[in-house]
């Protein structure tokens, strides 16, 4: 409040660094939010290649072995 009883009124130059403080905590917000967004699509992209080319030997390494009652069925094999 001012001497004469009215609101106070803050100069241009505060108006301009809080404006500029606003900008700045927006923009730092901003970039961090791209930041974080852009390590998670470049780990689950390299999590993506990795199985890609990892699941195909893990299925063939641990593939059932076949039932050996069931190899020489009359109904798979019929006689010649």
């Amino acid at each position: 409040m001012g001497a004469t009883g009215g609101t106070h009124k803050p100069t241009s130059r505060a108006i301009f660094v809080r404006a500029n403080l606003w900008i700045l905590i927006e923009v730092a917000t901003f970039g961090l939010f791209v930041a974080f967004l852009t390590q998670g699509l470049v780990l689950a992209a390299t999590v993506a290649i990795i199985a890609y080319f990892t699941i195909p030997f893990v299925k063939a390494r641990f593939k059932p072995k076949p039932d050996p009652s069931k190899l020489a069925s009359p109904e798979t094999d019929p006689p010649e």
